[in-house]
């Protein structure tokens, strides 16, 4: 095996010393879908030991180390490509020095350009007859986490590739594979050995799920939290009243809906239906919102600003007067982009100090014993801005908790996916709950690009209804245990 960096053998996972696991914040949600054996949500410990790719009727999954935790590899100063022989025939495709394979299908992380520059996002190629052809990571249903700079990633694509890459679907004898880490222009850093796996039979359902809306339990709140996309719903009302009025939430936490509270409000009232009414808490900071079907108040103040900041911190929060007892929720909304230590990444991790103080203030004269906040972290960088903000805001003292929120009827964890985008899908949405007063009954995201029509008809729902914006759903049911 040709390195230059030892580490990197843990690629395939394969050597002693190399067990260790990635960080993951604590966690809880039902279990994935029957019969799913690899869930991509960047915790690699179900994987079978000395495994790094493997196959189901659907997907082809793999797990990587670089040997570094200090970048996220799509926003990198090095490339991490993965090679796949798909036919396991090393005479057609790209032919790898020294791999003794035949790339068909390759997976660039941080592409370098043919200009020696490293890029970030993923780029995704074909090889056929001498020939490159382009493409996106929605041509293979590309996803993989965790988003954030991580000792681990796992991902996943699909055995059936959009024609458009001229790949036919991967069956036949197997798949072979190496993953390189290269340093721009073309300096190789390290390589893994050749990784193997057989394919078992395609499926027959295109990669959708088939699913049930989980019903919400008696004694429960259901809250959900969607970035809407720039007031996508003012001029895109059926898929937003579709996917509400399916989920029926209690309370809802919006990002990105730039209109005033009564407007909101008036919104819901029209379209989704409470025999309760709706009530909506706006600040002065931009696009976050509180919505409830039962009546509110402020929690904490109407703005809070960095020091040398121009503008708000995207936060707000109300006490929500539920026949279960006061529930205390926010919207939240993180800087966007840049890397780990970027100058972004340090704004989020600042701005979610200021969230907890400002949480922590309001909550010490609180009555709510179920506390639920959420939002777009925007965690393109680093984990820490997460832990910093759900920090000692539980009953007690504790930390709150991460919702684990599978994609309904998946098994895998994206929040963030926009088809043709340079950038994979990704989990930059999350929900932090307070388990000392209430348990999580259910915890999901909503992609209905992902589930099959028989579902889709027993929700009311459209395929295309998540395509009104780039995020999607978050969906919880916590019921009170005080």
């Amino acid at each position: 095996m040709t390195t230059r960096r030892t580490i990197v053998a843990c690629l395939a996972g394969l050597l002693a010393g190399c067990a260790s696991q990635p960080r993951t914040a604590p966690t809880t949600a039902a279990a994935p879908p029957a019969g799913s054996a690899i869930v991509i949500d960047g915790d690699v410990r179900e994987w079978p030991e000395d495994v790094a790719l493997i196959a189901d009727g659907d997907w082809l999954s793999f797990r990587v180390s670089t040997g570094r935790n200090d970048r996220a590899i799509q926003a990198s100063d090095e490339s991490l490509v993965l090679d796949f022989d798909t036919d396991a025939d090393p005479s057609t495709g790209k032919q790898i020095e020294d791999a003794s394979i035949g790339a068909d299908l390759e997976v660039c992380f941080s592409p370098i350009g043919d200009d020696g520059k490293i890029g970030s996002g993923v780029a995704v190629y074909s090889y056929a007859d001498g020939v490159r052809t382009d493409g996106t990571a929605s041509d293979i249903d590309f996803c993989f986490a965790p988003t954030p700079a991580s000792e681990w990633y796992e991902g996943r694509l699909s055995r059936r590739p959009h024609a458009g890459l001229g790949l036919a679907p991967l069956t036949g004898r197997g798949v072979r594979a190496v993953f390189t880490v290269y340093a721009p222009p073309d300096e190789l850093i390290g390589r893994t050995d050749v990784l193997e796996a057989v394919y078992p039979p395609l499926g027959d359902d295109d990669g959708l799920c088939s699913a049930e809306l989980p019903a919400k339990p008696e004694g429960a709140v259901r809250v959900v939290s969607w970035n809407v996309l720039r007031s996508s719903p003012m001029d895109q009302t059926g898929p937003f009243a579709n996917i509400l009025t399916a989920l029926d939430p209690d309370i809802v936490l919006f990002q990105e809906w730039d209109e005033p509270a009564d407007t909101i409000e008036s919104w819901l009232l029209a379209l989704v239906p409470s025999e309760t009414g709706w009530h909506v808490r706006k600040g002065d900071a931009w696009g976050v919102a509180v919505a409830s079907k039962y009546p509110l108040t402020p929690l904490g103040p109407d703005s809070i600003v960095l020091g040398g900041a121009e503008h708000p911190v995207r936060l707000v929060a109300a006490e929500v007067d539920t026949p279960l007892g006061l529930v205390a929720a926010g919207s939240i909304h993180l800087k966007c982009c840049g890397g780990a230590g970027s100058v972004e990444d340090q704004t989020r991790l600042a701005e979610a100090a200021l969230i907890n103080d400002t949480l922590e203030d309001a909550l010490s004269d609180s009555g709510a014993n179920v506390r639920v906040f959420a939002g777009d972290f925007n965690l393109v960088g680093t984990f820490p801005p997460l832990d910093v903000m759900r920090d000692q805001l539980d009953l007690g003292g504790a930390s709150l908790r991460v919702a684990r929120t599978l994609v309904l009827g998946d098994n895998a964890i994206y929040t963030w996916r926009e088809d043709g985008n340079a950038f994979a899908p990704g989990r930059l949405d999350y929900l932090v709950y307070g388990d000392a007063g209430a348990d999580l009954l259910n915890a999901f995201v909503l992609d209905t690009r992902r589930l099959d029509d028989t579902s889709l008809a027993r929700m009311g729902l459209y395929r295309a209804d998540s395509e009104a914006s780039d995020h999607m759903p978050l969906v919880v049911d916590l019921r009170p245990t005080r």
